[in-house]
């Protein structure tokens, strides 16, 4: 009896151990049925984002074709207004000569005289710039070939940087460490403002001698290349954290005089107009350069020696126009060009008969380079100042604003330089090649009238062209 109630409570045992198996399996399948109703979920809140970033795509794409055709409608609106432009100063050509026929002589036999007077002028100037213009395209040619970007950095940092690491310790305060090129590429503006204004005053050559005023802006240019190449969008020459290095550039470049050799024809500089549009000094780059390309240009082409003359150029005696390229033919081929009438700036009528004389100057277009097209920077140079400004008959050379970004519409305020502002600029510009061979005509009594500030030339023996050359 006890053995059969002893097996009966083992059979008892098993079936409580079976029901409890069977709760835990109804347990498993709960929580299987759990997660499988999470996954479910998963999904469905997956299948949701794909939606929400597929109505996203929809919708920028959307955004682009809007934004797409409204660029597009502007580059339209943009021709339209060039086309209007080009109409504009067309009739401006048509109405301008009729008017200076009118007012210099209503006699009509004087008047065609005087027409094919200007005619034969004109002729012969454009011989003459199509000769300079050759000459200078070649001379170009040879500088691009010349040009090596990676000899020019190693042959101005290696003086710089030396000069660098030898005055840091004797200075107070101290200059930054600039032993390598990657140090200078990440020095601060201020320290580096500091550092030129000590490196213009303090650097020698190894024997002892100082260098000529086109060596240190040589080198000076070869760190603007640098920097620039490094991707740093510092301008040492015209930024704003550069003003104590600018101040110094100038008074140490106020007493120099460009430099001849014996013959009378070779300049000595190292520093180019190449040189300068290839280290962005020139051009379009920011409001500092293109004012500063204004007054480049006007110097070399309208002959522009002093700050003085500068001052005469407005926006009243300049404008774009279309130039005929054969005046004794009857064929219609014209280019654009900026005409300067320096008659308009010597006075009013009373100063007609005393300044007649004074030719026309075209300066045509060049339309193998854009980028450097005289006639396309000044029309960007005015489109980027005020319109009011524009009306004026007195100042064109205006100060650039200190907020404005590269696409603003306007880069310049409504003040014009002065005087010493401008000589300021000029003081830099005396150094380079094409700017000293106006200087030179002046020498020779061609152009210039040796009023104060005309910027003089100085002879050098021949003994001493090749220590200097060196």
């Amino acid at each position: 009896i006890d053995d059969g109630a002893q097996k009966i409570d083992d059979g008892a045992q098993k079936i409580d151990d079976g029901a409890q198996k069977i709760d835990d399996g109804a347990q498993n399948n709960e929580d299987g049925t759990q997660n499988n109703d999470d996954g479910v979920q998963k999904m469905v809140d997956g299948k949701r984002i794909i939606d929400d970033g597929t109505q996203n795509i929809d919708v920028d794409t959307q955004n682009t074709s809007n934004s797409t055709q409204n660029i597009d409608n502007r580059t339209q609106n943009i021709d339209n207004s060039t086309q209007n432009i080009d109409n504009r100063t067309q009739n401006i050509d048509n109405r301008t000569p009729n008017i200076h026929n009118r007012a210099r002589n209503p006699s009509d036999g004087k008047r065609k005289s005087s027409d094919d007077t200007q005619n034969i002028d004109n002729i012969a100037r454009n011989s003459t710039d199509g000769a300079q213009n050759a000459e200078n395209r070649a001379r170009n040619a040879v500088e691009d070939q010349d040009f090596d970007a990676d000899t020019f950095v190693d042959r101005t940092l290696s003086i710089f940087i030396s000069w660098c690491a030898s005055r840091r310790r004797d200075t107070k305060p101290a200059l930054p460490s600039i032993t390598t090129r990657d140090q200078l590429h990440g020095v601060l503006s201020y320290d580096l403002d500091r550092v030129l204004r000590d490196f213009l005053s303090g650097v020698r050559r190894p024997n002892g001698a100082e260098y000529s005023l086109d060596c240190l802006i040589y080198i000076c240019l070869g760190v603007q290349f640098f920097l620039r190449g490094r991707g740093r969008i510092d301008d040492i020459f015209n930024g704003p954290e550069y003003q104590g290095f600018g101040a110094t550039l100038v008074e140490v470049a106020r007493p120099y005089r460009p430099a001849l050799s014996a013959n009378g024809r070779f300049f000595q500089t190292r520093v180019s107009e190449e040189l300068l549009w290839r280290c962005k000094q020139l051009g379009a780059h920011s409001p500092h350069i293109l004012v500063t390309t204004m007054i480049y240009n006007n110097t070399k082409n309208y002959k522009l020696r002093t700050a003085k003359e500068h001052m005469k150029v407005t926006f009243h005696n300049q404008l774009r126009a279309c130039s005929k390229l054969s005046p004794v033919t009857d064929v219609k081929k014209f280019q654009h060009c900026v005409r300067y009438y320096p008659t308009i700036c010597e006075g009013g009528n009373d100063d007609r008969k005393a300044t007649e004389e004074i030719p026309v100057i075209e300066v045509a277009e060049n339309k193998a380079d854009p980028i450097r097209c005289p006639v396309k920077l000044f029309e960007f140079y005015t489109a980027k100042c005020v319109e009011s400004v524009r009306l004026k008959t007195s100042g064109f050379y205006m100060i650039p604003e200190t907020s404005c970004s590269p696409d603003s519409p306007v880069w310049y305020a409504q003040f014009t330089m002065n005087e010493t502002q401008i000589d300021n600029i000029l003081q830099r510009l005396k150094v380079v090649r094409e700017i000293q061979e106006i200087l030179l005509e002046g020498e020779d009594g061609e152009d210039g009238d040796g009023g104060e500030g005309e910027m003089e030339v100085q002879e050098i023996p021949e003994e001493e062209q090749g220590k200097e050359q060196d």
